[in-house]
Order: C-alpha cells, then sequence, then structure tokens
C-alpha cells in the first residue's frame, strides 16, 4: 500500500512538476511572442519612415527656402533694418547663422515684430550693405575711423570674409612696418 501511495504521490509531484513547467513555458512563449511583435512593429514603422524620408527631405529643403526668404526686421543700435535672412546667413559660421539656427531664443518685439542686437546702428550699414553686394566702398578704405570701427564690429559678427577685406586693406602685407622699415 505503501509503494502504492508512493506512486501516487510521485505521480502527483512528476504531474505538478509537468504543470509548472507548462505555465513557465506559455509564460516565456508569450515574452518571446510579445517581443517578437513589438520587433515586427519597429520594423514596420521603421519602413514607414523610411518612404517618407524623401518627402520629408524635400519639406525641409522648401521650409529652409521659405525660411531664409523671410523678411526679417532687426534693430540694431535703435536703427532699424528690414533685410532677409538669406541675406544675413550669406557667409556660413557668423553670427548670423548662429542666431537664426534655434539655438538662441530671439527677442521679438511685439510692436513691430523687431529683434534687437545691442551694437552700433550706424556702422551696421556697411555690415548689411557688404552682405547685399560683398562690396566695401572706397569711402570706408579711406577713412581710418570707420574703418576700425567696422572691423570691430566685422569680428563681432565674425564675418569672415569681410574682416580679410578690411585687415588686407590696413596691413596689406600682413604687418604693420612699412616698406622701408623691413629688414631685407
Amino acid at each position: 500500500m505503501l509503494n502504492k501511495q508512493n506512486r501516487i504521490s510521485y505521480r502527483n509531484t512528476v504531474r505538478d512538476s509537468v504543470n509548472q513547467f507548462r505555465i513557465n513555458l506559455n509564460y516565456r512563449l508569450l515574452h518571446v511572442f510579445s517581443k517578437f511583435t513589438a520587433c515586427i512593429d519597429d520594423t514596420e514603422r521603421e519602413q514607414d519612415l523610411s518612404n517618407e524620408l524623401p518627402q520629408l527631405k524635400c519639406m525641409s529643403l522648401e521650409l529652409v527656402t521659405v525660411l531664409k526668404q523671410r523678411k526679417v526686421i532687426l534693430n540694431v543700435g535703435g536703427k532699424k533694418y528690414t533685410t532677409s535672412i538669406e541675406t544675413l546667413t550669406r557667409e556660413t559660421d557668423t553670427f548670423f547663422t548662429a542666431f537664426f539656427s534655434g539655438q538662441w531664443q530671439l527677442a521679438i518685439d511685439p510692436n513691430d515684430n523687431s529683434i534687437f542686437i545691442d551694437r552700433n546702428g550706424q556702422i551696421f550699414t556697411h555690415i548689411l550693405e557688404w552682405l547685399r553686394t560683398s562690396i566695401v566702398s572706397e569711402k570706408i578704405m579711406q577713412d581710418a575711423t570707420l574703418l576700425k570701427s567696422l572691423i570691430i564690429e566685422a569680428e563681432y559678427f565674425r564675418l569672415q570674409g569681410l574682416l580679410e577685406i578690411l585687415v588686407n586693406e590696413c596691413f596689406p602685407d600682413g604687418t604693420l612696418l612699412q616698406s622701408q622699415h623691413k629688414k631685407i
């Protein structure tokens, strides 16, 4: 009788173990299936995004074009200037490319939508003219005080192209020495 009870007990233990194994297996299969389903969903989303990518790139280019052509009003030292973002960002790696890149919070005057820049408004006329034309007038080149002021502003706005022109005018041979003072 004890033997029969042992067998029944053993059978019950085995049955319980098998049932526990099935429960664990079902749980793990369900977990694997949910991960597999999530992976398929991610793959489908990735495929959808890659299908939309060319359209998004096209829209991005259109948006950049529209934004660059957008009119902007600058209040530089109390003097107002109207120009385009395209003009201001003509040269790369400048104050203006950073300014309009979204890195800075622009303080826009609610009355006239102008953006205030605390710099010399009179000198900015020449900065803007150079950005529009890439030309520095002879009047500037002949006026040492104006030339120095323009160099200061060009440095502030990080306009390397303008700085090269102005510095070459001040230091034609890259030096303050006049030719008679140079060692031969």
